[in-house]
């Protein structure tokens, strides 16, 4: 008894303390297990373009943009999955926020621009991966992600239903609202609290990933780029084609700390990494000497660790039918933290009551009984010593 009276405890502490955190990272969380989806929906004029059957060399379709932005250097430039849609050029504007740049490849017409974390994806992400605070949002949703576990195995521990499933889950709708609210908090509790250990465990995980580097490694020197003309980037992909046949070119990158370095990422169909594309070639800018070419269709071990926390996390593990389910999981902890809170506010509201009712004597009753302070409680009325009680036998 005394160790449910302590998880019973510690839920409700944790859930209080640290609900508002849990629904706005879960519900941030939920907002984009679809954010392709919703942006390009919400986007269509930045993302969709007519296909044709010819594509303008990329050198050319850069030339308006570094015209439009010429203190910005690109970073990289994204190629469409599809043949109807847009390129997307990243660059870094002066407040250090992302702005991306979407251009048609057909005719080199440039669809628009928008600083990323001013979109709505962009807002739910920066919000749902820092809480907008940087290094120190890291460790506060590392935190969170400790405490939404404690607080999820706690949950577990408390549910009434582990000797009978059916009764524990049952939801009794013509019951007082207080009956039903409990209900509610625990069925609802039970059936997304194996989902949220996982988030929260593999959230937590992914967190230490990111800070492991911010921690742990020196920032190199940059090397200053060299004098000259670099070679115009179709032959370098020419080159990089050359070097790794086959393939879909997804990303071409520009290294900020080397300038001379071009990295050009593949997508190959068999590789076993899914999304996450492996297969570089690294070539110098102004020489076009390859100075790398990893083809990677299995990754390491320790890749595919981070390639399981990533489709646990992101729920993508099973198509679909999983993102539907990490939607109801990730509005499930505001759902609890409502529930949770009635639920603590009915506790507090009864014991007053009851307190209050306790100390409701009537005047009369007070003066016969001055000391005693809890009518539940109270002792017998005190006996005058001069008066004799006698039974029915005189004695």
């Amino acid at each position: 008894m005394k160790f449910r009276n302590l998880m019973r405890k510690l839920h409700g502490s944790i859930g209080l303390m640290m609900g508002l955190l849990f629904a706005i990272v879960s519900l941030t969380g939920s907002g984009i297990v679809f954010h392709t989806e919703i942006d390009r929906s919400l986007n269509q004029s930045l993302h969709t373009v007519v296909a044709q059957t010819t594509t303008m060399p990329l050198e050319h379709l850069l030339v308006p943009i570094q015209k439009n932005h010429p203190d910005l250097p690109i970073e990289y430039i994204s190629f469409p999955k599809q043949s109807d849609r847009a390129y997307t050029v990243t660059m870094t504007d002066k407040n250090g926020h992302r702005l991306e740049t979407f251009v048609n490849p057909y005719t080199g017409k440039v669809l628009g621009d928008r600083v990323w974390e001013y979109s709505l994806v962009g807002f739910l992400y920066t919000l749902h991966n820092g809480l907008f605070l940087g290094h120190t949002g890291l460790i506060i949703l590392g935190i969170v992600g400790i405490a939404l576990f404690g607080m999820s195995i706690s949950g577990l521990i408390l549910w009434t239903g582990w000797r009978k499933i059916k009764s524990g889950l049952k939801i009794r709708w013509n019951s007082p609202k207080t009956l039903l609210n409990f209900d509610l908090h625990q069925s609802v509790g039970m059936i997304s609290q194996l989902l949220l250990v996982v988030l929260s465990l593999t959230g937590t995980m992914i967190v230490a990933l990111h800070l492991a580097p911010i921690f742990g490694s020196e920032q190199t020197a940059a090397i200053p780029a060299p004098t000259g003309q670099p070679i115009g980037l179709s032959r370098l992909i020419e080159s990089a084609n050359s070097a790794m046949p086959g393939g879909r070119i997804t990303t071409v990158s520009f290294d900020k700390s080397d300038p001379q370095k071009l990295t050009i990422t593949k997508h190959f169909e068999e590789q076993e990494t899914g999304r996450f594309d492996l297969s570089n070639v690294e070539i110098d800018r102004y020489s076009g000497k390859i100075l790398a070419a990893n083809k990677v269709l299995y990754p390491n071990p320790m890749f595919r660790v981070m390639m399981l926390l990533a489709t646990l996390h992101f729920g993508t593990i099973a198509g679909l039918s999983s993102q539907i389910l990490y939607v109801f999981a990730g509005i499930a902890p505001t759902f609890l933290l409502i529930t949770g809170a009635r639920l603590f506010i009915n506790r507090r509201w009864h014991r007053v009551k009851k307190t209050v009712s306790a100390r409701q004597i009537e005047p009369s009753e007070r003066e016969h009984f001055p000391d005693s302070g809890n009518y539940l409680h109270r002792s017998a009325p005190p006996v005058d010593p001069k008066v004799t009680i006698t039974n029915s036998d005189g004695n």
